[in-house]
């Protein structure tokens, strides 16, 4: 019964010994597992460990103490009675002399043990490790319930996160679609300064082509106006021919007539000077006539040259002008969808990191929880053993 009562109470000092492991190792899981702000040290009950000391008479003490002068009085008598045959001792005659001398402690510790093994020591033993165990379930109760409210509230904070990160990808899609509308105005903005471009550029090559349509006009205008002219510096040329025909004659006619009188003459002479006049009054005007009209024609020529010059230059202008306007709005919508996109991209990369960090936590208080669980479906299994047991 003793060898009995020794087996279940090393049995009882193992499982209280794994029971304070499995609950300083709790203690530690739930100390990592709250934040730093929740961080709480439970010390142990003293009363749970302190096995030892729990119901130990009070005439053990005197008693060790005997046995330990009784000890010490037999190895010192049987040191002085072999002190002079102690050093001539063969191996084998010094092994039966350290046998004889470990008889008496032997039986002394064999018969405190046997004293030591009584029903009062063991039920007070019992009752310290079912103390030592009510404490650990009650720790271990404690222990599940804090890491149910820690994974209440990271359940909570997932569903703030979750909350926010939903709203950001709102906010996100909203300034996509601003940023999509801000680019369609711009894009009609652009399509509405093409058209005006090629209403410009349509409108200058009309004038263009009215203007080369005019050109062969005027140049007919002017070579009619030239062969006007010339038609009449001919008919001048013969008025002047026919004129000095007729001076020629009215000379023969009048040299023919000098003798008839001399007063016919002196008319005919004025009448010859009043002729050369009008010749020469008609040629000086015919020559302003030519000269204002060559004048006329090289003006509306230059006219025309530097409209055409004008024309070109401002159609040049204006396409170069749309161009760069068109390039730059170009650059512009690059830009901002460029920029938005990698911001978006970050953003995205963040909540990817938040959501991982939130999914490793996660996976941390389910392994917490699960170890708790096995522990304490262990401690269950090993109590029940024991009441099966006893």
């Amino acid at each position: 019964m003793n060898g009995g009562s020794s087996i279940m109470e090393h049995r009882a000092e193992a499982e209280t010994a794994a029971s304070i492991d499995a609950y300083r190792l709790t203690q530690d899981m739930e100390h990592d597992a709250l934040p730093p702000s929740e961080m709480r040290f439970d010390l142990p009950d003293q009363d749970a460990y302190e096995l030892d000391d729990i119901g130990v008479p009070a005439w053990h003490r005197p008693l060790l103490i005997v046995s330990g002068i009784v000890v010490v009085a037999w190895l010192a008598t049987m040191m002085w009675m072999a002190r002079g045959t102690l050093g001539t001792l063969d191996a084998v005659a010094l092994t039966q002399f350290l046998a004889a001398l470990c008889v008496v402690p032997a039986l002394i510790g064999i018969l405190w043990m046997l004293g030591m093994r009584t029903s009062r020591a063991e039920a007070q033993r019992f009752g310290a490790s079912a103390r030592a165990m009510r404490a650990e379930a009650a720790s271990l109760e404690r222990t599940v319930a804090v890491l149910s409210n820690a994974i209440e509230m990271n359940r909570v904070q997932l569903g703030e996160q979750v909350a926010q990160l939903m709203a950001m990808g709102d906010g996100a899609t909203e300034q996509l679609r601003t940023i999509s509308r801000g680019m369609a105005a711009e894009i009609d903005q652009a399509d509405a300064h093409a058209r005006d471009l090629a209403d410009a550029a349509t409108a200058a090559q009309t004038n263009l082509s009215v203007l080369i349509a005019s050109l062969p006009r005027a140049q007919a205008d002017t070579d009619a106006v030239a062969d006007r002219l010339e038609r009449t510096g001919l008919a001048a040329s013969e008025h002047a021919a026919a004129l000095d025909a007729q001076i020629v004659a009215l000379a023969d006619r009048g040299r023919e007539a000098d003798a008839m009188a001399s007063g016919a003459a002196q008319r005919l002479a004025a009448h010859m000077v009043r002729m050369e006049a009008t010749s020469e009054t008609a040629g000086a005007r015919l020559e302003e006539v030519t000269d204002g009209m060559s004048h006329a024609v090289d003006q509306l020529l230059a006219r025309t040259a530097d409209a055409v010059d004008e024309a070109r230059k401002s159609i040049a202008a204006q396409s170069d002008a749309m161009l760069a306007m068109v390039g730059a709005n170009q650059a512009a919508l690059d830009s901002a969808a460029r920029d938005s996109a990698e911001a978006l991209a970050r953003r995205i990369a963040t909540v990817e990191e938040a959501i991982e960090r939130v999914a490793i936590r996660l996976d941390l208080q389910r392994s917490s929880g699960e170890r708790i669980v096995d522990d304490l479906n262990a401690g269950l299994g090993a109590i029940e053993t024991r009441v099966e047991t006893m």
